[in-house]
């Protein structure tokens, strides 16, 4: 599981690189635009913490063998992958920028079939 949180860190990259990097207000706007922007940023902060929190749960549970911890995975694995078609939107395509996406699509697959199997399912009851 705590190689799956990797998998939302280049999303929560992107759009913070999105956020920042297109500034709303320019010299002499009023403090109420940049109280606005700095909550946004205070928003997004809270909605990766919350994500961390999940994964910790996630990693604990994994960790400890609960069932809990492989349904928290495989959620968190199939959330993961549209988080990933939607990093492309706005990216130039490039070789590279196709090859980690799709690598970065199997590897949630690759963890849920492997969640999946019959014996692997067995050590989670």
């Amino acid at each position: 599981a705590g190689g799956v949180s990797t998998l939302f860190w280049p999303v929560a990259f992107s759009a913070a690189s999105r956020t920042v990097g297109e500034l709303p207000f320019e010299a002499g706007e009023s403090l109420e635009d940049i109280g606005n922007y700095i909550g946004r940023l205070g928003i997004f902060g809270y909605i990766v913490l919350l994500i961390g929190l999940y994964e910790i749960a996630a990693a604990y549970g994994i960790w400890s063998l609960a069932r809990c911890g492989r349904t928290l995975t495989v959620v968190l694995c199939i959330l993961s992958i549209p988080f990933w078609f939607l990093f492309l939107i706005g990216q130039k395509l490039t070789v590279g920028v196709i090859i980690v996406t799709l690598i970065s699509i199997a590897i949630p697959v690759a963890i849920i079939l492997y969640l999946s199997k019959p014996d692997i399912k067995r050590l989670f009851q």
